[in-house]
Protein backbone atom coordinates (compact mmCIF):
# COMPACT_ATOMS: atom_id res chain seq x y z
CA UNK A 1 0.00 0.00 0.00
CA UNK A 2 2.56 2.52 0.78
CA UNK A 3 4.37 1.53 -2.40
CA UNK A 4 1.92 2.30 -4.50
CA UNK A 5 1.10 5.47 -2.67
CA UNK A 6 4.87 7.30 -3.40
CA UNK A 7 3.25 6.74 -7.05
CA UNK A 8 0.25 8.93 -6.80
CA UNK A 9 2.29 11.76 -4.44
CA UNK A 10 4.31 12.24 -6.92
CA UNK A 11 2.26 12.38 -10.07
CA UNK A 12 2.20 16.04 -11.62
CA UNK A 13 0.91 18.42 -9.80
CA UNK A 14 1.57 17.05 -6.38
CA UNK A 15 0.24 19.18 -3.40
CA UNK A 16 3.21 21.24 -1.55
CA UNK A 17 1.25 19.37 1.27
CA UNK A 18 1.74 16.02 0.48
CA UNK A 19 5.20 16.92 0.47
CA UNK A 20 6.50 15.70 3.81
CA UNK A 21 5.00 12.12 3.48
CA UNK A 22 6.76 11.28 0.15
CA UNK A 23 10.24 12.73 2.31
CA UNK A 24 9.24 10.10 4.78
CA UNK A 25 8.68 7.67 2.53
CA UNK A 26 11.96 7.77 1.48
CA UNK A 27 13.19 6.90 4.05
CA UNK A 28 11.13 3.49 4.67
CA UNK A 29 12.10 0.51 6.41
CA UNK A 30 10.88 -1.09 3.55
CA UNK A 31 13.36 -1.81 0.87
CA UNK A 32 10.35 -1.71 -2.11
CA UNK A 33 8.88 1.38 -1.04
CA UNK A 34 11.78 3.11 -0.76
CA UNK A 35 13.23 1.98 -3.69
CA UNK A 36 10.01 3.21 -5.61
CA UNK A 37 9.86 6.42 -3.32
CA UNK A 38 12.93 7.10 -4.69
CA UNK A 39 12.41 6.62 -8.41
CA UNK A 40 9.27 8.51 -8.42
CA UNK A 41 10.47 10.89 -6.80
CA UNK A 42 13.05 11.30 -9.33
CA UNK A 43 10.50 11.66 -11.83
CA UNK A 44 8.21 14.41 -10.13
CA UNK A 45 8.12 17.35 -11.26
CA UNK A 46 8.64 18.88 -7.84
CA UNK A 47 11.73 20.94 -8.07
CA UNK A 48 11.44 21.87 -4.45
CA UNK A 49 14.64 22.49 -2.57
CA UNK A 50 13.77 19.76 -0.07
CA UNK A 51 13.31 17.54 -2.69
CA UNK A 52 16.43 18.33 -4.63
CA UNK A 53 18.53 18.25 -1.24
CA UNK A 54 16.51 14.59 -0.07
CA UNK A 55 17.96 13.25 -3.02
CA UNK A 56 21.39 14.34 -2.49
CA UNK A 57 20.54 12.77 0.50
CA UNK A 58 20.02 9.67 -0.91
CA UNK A 59 23.46 8.84 -2.51
CA UNK A 60 24.78 7.95 0.70
CA UNK A 61 22.06 4.99 0.65
CA UNK A 62 22.99 1.13 0.56
CA UNK A 63 20.95 0.18 -2.16
CA UNK A 64 22.42 1.36 -6.19
CA UNK A 65 18.94 1.38 -7.19
CA UNK A 66 18.44 3.99 -4.77
CA UNK A 67 21.63 5.58 -5.10
CA UNK A 68 20.66 5.53 -9.31
CA UNK A 69 17.43 7.51 -8.92
CA UNK A 70 18.48 10.30 -6.54
CA UNK A 71 21.39 10.79 -9.07
CA UNK A 72 19.10 10.93 -12.52
CA UNK A 73 16.64 13.19 -10.52
CA UNK A 74 19.59 15.89 -9.90
CA UNK A 75 20.49 15.04 -13.79
CA UNK A 76 16.27 15.86 -14.39
CA UNK A 77 16.85 19.24 -12.52
CA UNK A 78 20.01 20.25 -14.60
CA UNK A 79 21.72 20.21 -10.84
CA UNK A 80 25.19 21.25 -11.08
CA UNK A 81 26.27 17.70 -8.42
CA UNK A 82 25.04 15.32 -10.97
CA UNK A 83 28.50 14.20 -11.99
CA UNK A 84 29.40 13.45 -8.18
CA UNK A 85 25.96 11.91 -8.01
CA UNK A 86 26.89 9.43 -11.06
CA UNK A 87 30.35 8.65 -9.65
CA UNK A 88 28.78 7.33 -6.28
CA UNK A 89 26.30 5.01 -8.11
CA UNK A 90 29.33 3.22 -8.58
CA UNK A 91 29.32 1.00 -12.08
CA UNK A 92 26.02 -0.05 -13.96
CA UNK A 93 27.08 -3.73 -14.80
CA UNK A 94 23.99 -5.75 -13.88
CA UNK A 95 21.63 -7.03 -16.96
CA UNK A 96 18.56 -4.96 -15.17
CA UNK A 97 20.43 -1.46 -15.98
CA UNK A 98 21.01 -2.17 -19.38
CA UNK A 99 18.08 -0.69 -20.87
CA UNK A 100 17.48 1.72 -17.88
CA UNK A 101 17.02 5.36 -18.99
CA UNK A 102 18.36 6.48 -15.89
CA UNK A 103 21.66 5.03 -16.30
CA UNK A 104 22.05 7.68 -19.72
CA UNK A 105 21.14 10.36 -17.29
CA UNK A 106 24.49 11.74 -16.40
CA UNK A 107 25.53 11.90 -20.80
CA UNK A 108 22.27 13.50 -21.21
CA UNK A 109 22.70 15.98 -18.32
CA UNK A 110 26.20 16.38 -20.76
CA UNK A 111 25.04 17.36 -23.19
CA UNK A 112 22.31 19.49 -22.28
CA UNK A 113 24.87 21.76 -20.03
CA UNK A 114 27.81 21.78 -22.36
CA UNK A 115 28.92 24.84 -23.24
CA UNK A 116 28.17 26.30 -26.62
CA UNK A 117 30.02 27.15 -29.03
Amino acid sequence: MRAAAVEVLAREGMPAEGRPLLLALLDDAAAQVARRAACATAWSTDRSPEITEALVRLLDAEDQDVRLSAAYGLALRDDPRTVGAYARVGRLDRPEFEHDPRADGLWRWKLRNAPSG
